[in-house]
């Protein structure tokens, strides 16, 4: 290539804007930093196995899949805890257990795709969905303690359009709702920003209930 004071400038001017990109990119993550639960494979035993795979924004929905997976080895079963991107196939495992955050009223896109490519492996073995959202949370605390109504559980259950639209066998399933945590503090400056006017909410705070996750999950594993 000829080095011309034209071409020094065009590629000098392409390298400043591609920095100035990278360098906001940042502030389009969801939090400062992530603080979910680390992948966890699968523990050596006698008892039956439990693949738990879920995707999570800022960690919430990732430390009830922790909370998940620590009450089925108090069950007895051997747990695998994974990120959907990193999540093997369940082939392997007796039971499945699959969760995520909502986006934008939808299902993460990795837990979509790992549903996706892995829908009739699914239906072999006992599986359970449950997803965690603030909209959950204004719904309960809304309801002053009493639990979610048919109607609120049909309206959350539209966040899974997306899910089973990409693994329509798997529509059947039943899917638990649980509320979720949304700290501004941790939330990247653009996103604290913008996050109200694009979720319609200031509502803010850790909703999170462990002793329903575990309660749940104990249900379905007897």
């Amino acid at each position: 290539m000829k080095f011309t004071r034209r071409n020094i400038l065009k590629y000098a001017g392409s390298g400043l804007a591609a920095g100035a990109v990278s360098g906001a990119g940042w502030q389009f993550r969801p939090t400062i930093p992530y603080d979910g639960p680390s992948d966890m494979p699968l523990q050596q035993g006698s008892g039956p196995s439990l693949l738990i795979v879920y995707d999570s924004m800022m960690g919430s929905t990732g430390s009830q899949a922790a909370w998940i997976a620590e009450t089925a080895r108090e069950q007895g079963y051997r747990t695998a805890l994974h990120r959907a991107e990193t999540a093997p196939a369940p082939l392997a495992y007796d039971a499945i257990v699959i969760g995520s955050a909502i986006r934008a009223s939808a299902w993460l896109e990795p837990v979509i795709e790992w549903v996706a490519a892995h829908r009739f492996e699914i239906t072999t073995r006992p599986h359970w969905f449950f997803q965690c959202s603030m909209t959950c949370a204004g719904m309960l605390r809304g309801n002053e303690g009493a639990p979610l109504t048919e109607g609120q559980r049909a309206e959350l259950r539209h966040d899974c359009d997306s899910l089973f639209r990409a693994a329509p066998n798997l529509a059947a399933a039943k899917v638990t709702f649980f509320p979720g945590r949304l700290d501004f503090a941790r939330m990247t400056p653009i996103l604290r920003f913008g996050y109200p006017f694009v979720a319609g909410s200031v509502m803010n705070g850790d909703y999170r209930d462990k002793a329903a996750a575990q309660s749940w999950v104990a249900d379905q594993l007897v």
